[in-house]
């Protein structure tokens, strides 16, 4: 599977729509955090959101704090909600071309 910012590179509307929600200042560091976030999603009959207990921890690590914490949680759960939709739209498609 691409990574989003692959996929923004390339100019995917859903990418790009993404990017626009995560904050321009921190951009890369958001680009490259959703992307580890993304590898704790649990899959099973479809994709899965990633969990809060990987983003709290990763914020830990991270030393992110107060409002930037709020601001980060926000915005990587803004990433996985567009990504699994895109994701859908997609399964759902191939499965019509069936």
């Amino acid at each position: 599977m691409e990574t989003l910012q692959d996929e923004a590179d390339a100019g995917v509307p859903y990418a790009i729509e993404a990017l626009d929600k995560a904050s321009t200042e921190y951009n890369e560091f958001y680009w490259w955090a959703f992307s580890e976030l993304a590898t704790e999603r649990q899959i099973g009959m479809a994709v899965g959101a990633i969990p809060c207990s990987a983003i709290h921890a990763f914020c830990d690590e991270h030393r992110i704090t107060g409002y930037e914490r709020y601001v980060f949680h926000h915005c990587m759960r803004e990433l996985d909600i567009v990504q699994r939709k895109h994701i859908k739209k997609k399964s759902d498609s191939a499965a019509k071309a069936k």
